[in-house]
């Protein structure tokens, strides 16, 4: 966090100099600045929504593999049953 506070005050300056020699390419240069931010911004929401997604699955996982386990030994239970009980 600290590193990025850096090299934001490092661009903010480099534009505050540019904007001073050429205001149209200072200009430029915050439009990018901006881009760039709205980039980094969209990528991590992204990434907490595909941990979330993930974290997500992952219970679906569990749980699927809890229920199946339970199927499982209801159908030994029966087949072990002998077949006079059902008839």
């Amino acid at each position: 966090m600290y590193s990025q506070t850096c090299w934001n005050n490092v661009a903010d300056e480099l534009i505050r100099q540019v904007t001073i020699n050429c205001a149209e390419r200072g200009l430029l240069l915050l439009r990018v600045r901006d881009e760039i931010h709205m980039t980094i911004a969209a990528y991590q929401t992204l990434y907490e929504s595909s941990v979330a997604f993930g974290m997500r699955k992952a219970l679906q996982a569990e749980q699927g593999k809890t229920d199946m386990k339970n199927q499982v030994s209801i159908i030994q239970t029966i087949s072990t049953e002998p077949l006079s009980t059902f008839g």
